[in-house]
């Protein structure tokens, strides 16, 4: 693992991106992001 400065954004994000495409591969990596997609508006309202 490479040396990480974690008070950067930029680079923190960088180099998850990378281990979760490597990891998973990059379907793999797609797939585990779109989980925390926590949508819009009011299913509640939308429903009735």
């Amino acid at each position: 693992m490479p040396n990480v400065n974690l008070s950067n954004p930029f680079e923190v994000r960088t180099v998850g991106m990378q281990a979760l495409k490597d990891a998973l591969g990059p379907v793999g990596m797609v797939r585990f992001i779109q989980q925390f997609d926590l949508g819009y508006g009011d299913y509640t309202k939308e429903r009735q």
